[in-house]
């Protein structure tokens, strides 16, 4: 037998940027919880819409972060629980909840904190940032979940009490024997010429929302049984917020919503921020902007399972940090249904929109 040498040329690369200096010690120190969907099971019929969900979580040592929900692969419950670099005074009067800077899992120098986003159903204008504390023992949750016509899969995930390691996803599919329902579109389409801080005012971001909605409104009307179109023009976060409310009553797990912005953006130490029309020139005000952490949560918080959100602002890559987290130990907010789009320059502010030739495609299973 003639032996022979065989030679490999390895390219190593430093991933470290990646992990943030999180290491396998650390995540063996630190375990994900165990996750047992205790009912319904795998293979179960339902002739309801609605199925009630048990899962139980185990802690094996790391602690209980972020509790997560799937529903064909999109999320639709947690505990909005983001792991957030440590505040910090800015200009001496500011105070800013920053994120990780560089990666999805690296934590500023100073430190990080869990923070939880909390909806208040009573107040209905805004999101709350709360302190969050990891969940020790076992716990065991339910949730109500909104099947469609025929199979239904539904997930569910947990992360350690540093929400820097998931478990591995438990799933399940069930049978849902219910009259298939024809799918509606909502869709918001925001455009802001005018702010309150004239010195940075627009010139087409009203003529690409009402183009977009006219473009819109041709391509989807043959295809769902109907279509709700609403354009909101030089507005402000308070009606934005009231018309995603409006809209979330009505809406189904079988609809369709497109998110439409054209506007100002920025992105500030991995968090983008959306700029509404009361935009007086400060860039960290939570009053006129809205956050991709926002942003995710209101993907979460709306029924449909489809979803698209199209960002058409400067900055607009920020928000790319959120979306390419979608299965990392982070940050897994979007579902796989959903789609984010997104059109960016890097100077801070433009005078006009760029023109974009659009094609659009619409979800229609």
């Amino acid at each position: 037998m003639t032996g022979f040498t065989r030679f490999f040329i390895l390219k190593v690369e430093d991933i470290s940027r990646y992990t943030g200096g999180l290491k396998i010690e650390d995540a063996i120190k630190n375990p994900p919880p165990q996750v047992t969907i205790l009912s319904p099971e795998e293979g179960d019929a339902f002739s309801n819409r609605t199925v009630t969900l048990r899962v139980q979580i185990k802690d094996i040592g790391g602690g209980i972060g972020d509790i997560r929900i799937y529903h064909n692969g999109k999320l639709v419950e947690s505990k909005g629980v983001y792991r957030l670099a440590k505040s910090e005074m800015i200009d001496k009067q500011i105070k800013v909840a920053k994120a990780e800077i560089g990666s999805p899992y690296q934590s500023a120098k100073r430190g990080f904190e869990l923070r939880k986003i909390v909806w208040d159903d009573n107040d209905k204008k805004d999101f709350q940032i709360v302190n969050f504390t990891p969940l020790k023992g076992t716990v065991e949750k339910t949730y109500k979940i909104t099947l469609i016509n025929g199979e239904n899969t539904i997930s569910a995930s947990a992360f350690n009490g540093t929400n820097t390691v998931m478990s591995a996803m438990e799933s399940i599919k069930v049978k849902a024997d219910i009259p298939e329902r024809r799918p509606e579109l909502f869709a918001i389409i925001m455009g802001n010429d005018h702010f309150k801080s004239s010195t940075v005012n627009l010139s087409f971001a009203i003529k690409d929302a009402e183009d977009f909605s006219n473009l819109i409104n041709e391509v989807a009307a043959p295809i769902y049984k109907k279509v709700n179109i609403k354009i909101l023009t030089n507005t402000k976060k308070t009606a934005i917020i009231k018309t995603l409310t409006a809209m979330k009553t009505k809406m189904k797990p079988e609809d369709v919503f497109i998110f439409f912005a054209a506007t100002h953006g920025w992105t500030y130490d991995d968090i983008y921020y959306l700029y509404t029309s009361d935009f007086d020139g400060n860039l960290l005000s939570k009053q006129s902007s809205i956050s991709s952490v926002e942003i995710m949560e209101f993907s979460k918080w709306l029924p449909a399972l489809k979803q698209v959100f199209i960002l058409d602002t400067c900055q607009a890559g920020g928000v790319k940090t959120a979306v390419s987290g979608l299965y990392d130990a982070r940050i897994s907010v979007l579902a796989k249904r959903s789609v984010c789009t997104y059109s960016q320059v890097q100077k801070p502010f433009r005078t006009q929109m760029i023109t974009m030739k659009v094609t659009v495609y619409l979800p229609i299973s």
